[in-house]
């Protein structure tokens, strides 16, 4: 991040302009704008040109690729990858597990979800085991969202 008083504009080409000239303002301006802002208000604010920029999660692998869930065992799932929060959200096909925690800057682990309860927008129909099958496994986090990298379900979640 940039101090208030620095004259060094940003180097990225997508907001070079914007910052450009937000450092080329005199400092006492810059300062009057700020003076109505509360301190925790400020460093929210100060460094978004360049956490917008920031890169949006990258998975590289699932382990394991695939599981039978016929006996009703419960799944783990290992995400590798980058760019994690320290809290996602993950993509199970149409299912979304809010709240899943990195286990590393490299990798989170979530459960294979048994049924349809988490399924936004699901209305009143009622909770539906998953069915056997291929589903897109995806990682959102404040910064956007991952790939997506294939899980394949075989049996019946019970």
């Amino acid at each position: 991040m940039t101090p208030v008083g620095s004259r060094r504009a940003c180097s990225r080409s997508v907001c070079s302009r914007s910052c450009r000239s937000r450092s080329t303002r005199s400092r006492s301006a810059r300062v009057r704008l700020l003076a109505g802002l509360s301190p925790a208000w400020f460093i929210l604010v100060a460094p978004a040109c360049h956490t917008r920029h920031a890169a949006a999660p990258l998975i590289t692998a699932l382990t394991p690729s695939s599981a039978d869930v016929t006996r009703g065992d419960p799944v783990d799932v290992v995400v590798a990858g980058r760019g994690f929060d320290s809290l996602n959200t993950v993509h199970f096909g149409r299912v979304r597990l809010q709240q899943v925690p990195r286990t590393s800057p490299t990798s989170l682990k979530f459960q294979v979800p048994r049924d349809d309860e988490q399924v936004p927008d699901r209305g009143g129909a009622p909770v539906q085991p998953l069915p056997s099958g291929t589903y897109d496994v995806r990682v959102s986090t404040t910064r956007g969202s991952s790939n997506a990298l294939a899980f394949t379900l075989t049996g019946v979640v019970r």
